[in-house]
């Protein structure tokens, strides 16, 4: 989705991909999204959920059970979660390269620094197992346990903060009732 809003705004990325398949955790199982209020669901989300409602009308037809089984688009299989995000990654044309099978290690020597910013990432080629360096301006964190970041130096914080941190009178609670 990163890579999507840049080229929107003209701009040119490299998205690096560990596994053979584009699109994190929709692609690779989860099939489902837990948002209460769809009616809030707003940008490029939105775009792919509407986009997963349009692959099964258009497959199996407007009243049937996989239509009615997709929850407007917010249920579905990682095949047609793929089949979405690669739809949505073409209209872009050139502006998207896409990369798979390229393993980031979260360690510091895989990070150069150059004045407070991350100049370029090293990275395993998981199909000839080479090293491959990447340079760039901007670099956006993707991974989901914020791989990039820990290794850059980034401060982070491990697990719940105190309300009296951020002055949040609901930090730190847990609520179990879901209605």
């Amino acid at each position: 989705m990163a890579a999507i809003a840049a080229s929107r705004e003209g701009k040119r990325s490299v998205e690096l991909e560990r596994t053979e398949h584009l699109g994190g955790l929709p692609v690779n199982g989860l099939g489902a999204t837990d948002i209460a209020t769809k009616g809030a669901t707003t940008g490029l989300f939105k775009e792919f959920v509407d986009g997963v409602y349009h692959y099964y009308v258009n497959r199996y037809g407007k009243d049937s059970p996989q239509v009615r089984d997709c929850s407007q688009g917010y249920h579905f299989e990682p095949k047609v979660a793929a089949i979405v995000f690669e739809e949505m990654i073409r209209k872009e044309g050139d502006n998207i390269t896409i990369l798979t099978m390229r393993q980031f290690d979260a360690a510091a020597h895989n990070v150069e620094i150059k004045n407070g910013k991350i100049a370029s990432i090293l990275v395993t080629n998981r199909i000839n197992s080479t090293t491959e360096k990447y340079k760039g301006k901007v670099f956006v964190d993707a991974t989901y346990e914020g791989d990039l970041g820990g290794a850059s130096g980034v401060p982070y914080h491990i697990g719940r903060e105190s309300g009296a941190e951020f002055n949040e009178p609901g930090a730190g609670r847990i609520y179990k009732l879901w209605k």
